[in-house]
C-alpha cells in the first residue's frame, strides 16, 4: 500500500514541471492516478466521479472509516458517517491530499472526499475546466453527491481548501449552507492582490495561466479579480477555522485580514497561527504536514462531537 502511495508521488513530481501541452504530462497524470488506484485497494476507499456540468465530471477519492462496531456496519444500523469534502489549491490535486487531510480525517472517524475541483488535476487535464471564483457551486455538486448515498451524515458536510483552496473552502463556506464546518488551510484574501506582482517570467506563470484558462499572465490577473472574500464571509453561518504557518512564505497578513473581518462580521471563527517552535510554520505545513493535519481534523472533530477515545482501535 504504501508503495503505490509513493508512486503516485513520484508521478505527482515528475508531471509538475511538464508544460500543460507537454503529451507527456497527460500520460504521467495518467500514471500517478492508477498507482492512487492501487492504493486505495488497500483502504476500501472508492474511485468515484461527481457529476458536475455539461456532462463532465469532478475527479474524487472517497474514503471511509472502519467502523467501530462491523456488525451494526453489516446490518445497515450503524451511525451515519461524517464527511469532509477536501480540495487542494493552485497546484495540488486529490492523489496528494491524503497527506494535507485525508489520513486524518479517517482516522478520527470522518470521511474524506478528496476532489479535483475545476482548475485542479483530473478536472483541468481532462475536461479542460478552469477554476472558478463561484467555488460553492462544485462544492454543492459534492454535497448532492454526498446527499444521495446512505452512509453519510448530511447534516455534518464540512469542507477545507488547501492555499488557493483557503479561497475556495472560504467562498463555499460563505455561500454553500448546507455546510456544517469549513477550513481554510491557508488564507487568502484576495487573489488578484496576491497575483498582481506576477509576470510571464515567474515560475508559476504557465500553470497560473493554465488554471485560470488565460493566455497571459496579464488576463491571468484580470480574471482573478472576483476571487476576493470582501462582501463575502459575512454570509458564513457555520464555525469556521484558518490554519496558516506563522512564517509562510506566501506572508502571513491575509490570515490576520481574513480572521478580523470574519470576527467582526459575526462569524464564528478560529485563527490557528503555527510557530516555528512547533514546526509546521511553513506554508500549509509543509514542513511538518503531520501536524497540520492534527490541528485541523481535531478541531473538526470537537465540531461534530466526535469523542475520539472510542475510536482508538477503529483508527
Amino acid at each position: 500500500m504504501n508503495c503505490w502511495l509513493r508512486a503516485a508521488d513520484y508521478y505527482r513530481s515528475a508531471e509538475f514541471w511538464l508544460l500543460p501541452d507537454d503529451p507527456r504530462r497527460l500520460a504521467t497524470f495518467d500514471k500517478c492516478e492508477r498507482a492512487s488506484h492501487k492504493w486505495l485497494r488497500y483502504l476500501g476507499g472508492e474511485v468515484v466521479e461527481i457529476p458536475y456540468e455539461n456532462g463532465t465530471s469532478l475527479p474524487a477519492y472517497f474514503i471511509k472509516p472502519k467502523p467501530v462496531d462491523e456488525k451494526k456496519e453489516k446490518s445497515g444500523k450503524s451511525e451515519k458517517t461524517p464527511v469532509l469534502i477536501s480540495f487542494g489549491g493552485l497546484d495540488s490535486f486529490k492523489d496528494e491530499l491524503w497527506f494535507m487531510t485525508g489520513h486524518g480525517a479517517v482516522q478520527r472517524g470522518i470521511a474524506v472526499l478528496m476532489v479535483d475541483g475545476p482548475g485542479q488535476g483530473g478536472a483541468l487535464r481532462r475536461h479542460k475546466l478552469a477554476t472558478r471564483y463561484d467555488y460553492e457551486v462544485p462544492v454543492g455538486r459534492c454535497i448532492d453527491f454526498l446527499s444521495k448515498r446512505n452512509d453519510i451524515d448530511p447534516a455534518r458536510i464540512a469542507v477545507s481548501g488547501s492555499s488557493l483552496g483557503g479561497y475556495y473552502s472560504a467562498r463555499a463556506g460563505s455561500k454553500e449552507h448546507r455546510l456544517a464546518a469549513c477550513i481554510s488551510h491557508g488564507a487568502i484574501w484576495d487573489v488578484e492582490q496576491r497575483f498582481r506582482d506576477r509576470g510571464e517570467g515567474h515560475a508559476l506563470a504557465s500553470h497560473m495561466k493554465w488554471v485560470f484558462g488565460a493566455k497571459s499572465m496579464a488576463e491571468a490577473i484580470q480574471k482573478a479579480k472576483p476571487f476576493k472574500l470582501e462582501g463575502v464571509l459575512e454570509g458564513m453561518r457555520c464555525p469556521y477555522l484558518v490554519l496558516h504557518g506563522g512564517h509562510d512564505v506566501l506572508g502571513v497578513e491575509n490570515s490576520k485580514t481574513v480572521y478580523e473581518y470574519a470576527k467582526a462580521k459575526g462569524v464564528k471563527v478560529t485563527l490557528r497561527l503555527t510557530s516555528e517552535e512547533e514546526t509546521g510554520a511553513e506554508h500549509c505545513q509543509h514542513d511538518n504536514p503531520t501536524l497540520g493535519q492534527e490541528l485541523m481534523i481535531d478541531w473538526l472533530a470537537d465540531v461534530f462531537r466526535i469523542d475520539q477515545r472510542k475510536l482508538e482501535f477503529a483508527a
